[in-house]
């Protein structure tokens, strides 16, 4: 069975991902909540860099547009680099990986 997952409506709340800001003081990833989808309420989609992270560097951008983009999630990554990124559904409450 397949889980609908949209990002409209969706909050931010962490947006630090490897540690480059923009929100310095956050965890170092980036964090979707209330997600409209068939999960539970209490369940965030956890986006972190498990290799080297290293934004555009558009002036004014850049890692700045990371989060959302209307209805979807942006993550920036400067050209002619890359990285590999983990994907991780999180019970809010208990902190447990949630399978989906």
């Amino acid at each position: 069975m397949a889980t609908t997952i949209l990002f409209s409506g969706s909050s931010v709340t962490a947006n630090n991902l490897g540690n480059q800001g923009p929100e310095l003081t956050d965890p170092p990833y980036i964090e979707y909540s209330n997600l409209m989808s068939d999960l539970p309420d209490d369940i965030c989609l956890r986006i972190s860099n498990k290799t080297e992270y290293i934004p555009s560097t558009i002036p004014g951008g850049g890692n700045l547009f990371n989060g959302l983009s209307g209805e979807f999630g942006q993550i920036n990554v400067k050209s002619a680099t890359e990285v590999d990124l983990e994907f991780l559904f999180i019970n809010k409450t208990s902190e447990e990986p949630f399978i989906v």
